[in-house]
């Protein structure tokens, strides 16, 4: 038994049968797998089906926040369009027994100002309280995640994250780490983590370059020491997307095929190794029981 519980982002497998998808990662030793916020695209008596023959479960649900998603927008439809699309995640979650929901306070690549940042940031923690009290009702948990500043115009670090769950005051919502973003926007990843403490309820887990930990300079031991010293309790899920510019369209191409067995596999082992070298036990994280 492996000190925390791992999970596998399906992102990079792109639009692969979700049979296939469930039978690689619990193949390669995971033991849950991560689903795109993209209902149409599963059947939940089959998830359920093929989680069950194959002994994992669904860690979380990976909201996708597109232009029309966005809780912190001067227009009061994307606004109800980004909660009424984490309400139907909440019930997704819920249906396919994962849980938590990943959300995010404005959409993917709106990198200006719609309005001022106090309305805006007023926008998101109004939105943020609707969901988090459906999510509660539920008995589900949401978790916040900063992104890089390439990608957003607000909240890249965990400790801002953590500032607006301490403002919503609800224990339905928490925060979520992603190495990537982190890589690029804190000064201190693992301290991070440590300042995040029990607000910390997911994590995204990748190399420098988005890739499989091991491909790029991301020392992810420290990571691991942090995680056990505040009792990490969630999954450790790996999101891995390629290093070029389009990479859903490079994917639809044809290329990336080392995201599947290769990766997926690498991925897993180099943070057992990382255990090993630590000389973790399974007591060593709250989440293992």
């Amino acid at each position: 038994m492996n000190a925390f519980k791992y999970s596998f982002n399906t992102l990079c497998y792109l639009d692969e049968d979700v049979v296939t998808s469930i039978a690689r990662i619990a193949d390669c030793g995971y033991d849950a797998i991560e689903l795109a916020g993209e209902t149409e695209r599963y059947d939940i008596d089959v998830v359920h089906r093929e989680c069950a023959r194959h002994g994992i479960v669904v860690s979380s649900i990976c909201s996708l926040f597109n232009e029309q998603r966005d809780f912190s927008h001067a227009n009061p439809e994307r606004r109800m369009t980004a909660l009424n699309y984490v309400k139907e995640m909440v019930d997704f979650a819920a249906a396919v027994e994962a849980p938590t929901v990943i959300v995010a306070p404005t959409a993917l690549m709106r990198t200006t100002l719609s309005s001022t940042i106090k309305k805006e940031r007023d926008w998101a923690l109004q939105g943020l309280y609707e969901a988090g009290k459906y999510a509660e009702r539920r008995e589900i948990q949401l978790t916040i995640e900063p992104w890089n500043r390439y990608e957003t115009y607000w909240l890249h670090r965990l400790e801002q994250a953590v500032e607006l769950v301490e403002e919503l005051q609800m224990e339905s919502v928490g925060v979520m780490g992603d190495t990537f973003h982190m890589n690029i926007e804190e000064e201190d990843v693992a301290g991070a983590i440590l300042l995040a403490g029990a607000r910390l309820n997911h994590l995204h887990v990748a190399d420098s370059a988005r890739l499989a930990p091991g491909t790029g300079h991301l020392d992810l031991e420290p990571v691991m020491e942090a995680l056990v010293e505040i009792g990490y309790q969630g999954f450790v899920t790996f999101e891995l997307i390629p290093n070029v510019s389009e990479p859903f369209e490079w994917l639809r191409a044809g290329h990336g095929g080392e995201f599947k067995d290769p990766y997926t596999r690498q991925s897993i082992e180099h943070m057992i190794g990382i255990e090993g070298r630590l000389a973790l036990d399974p007591s060593s994280a709250a989440g293992v029981s």
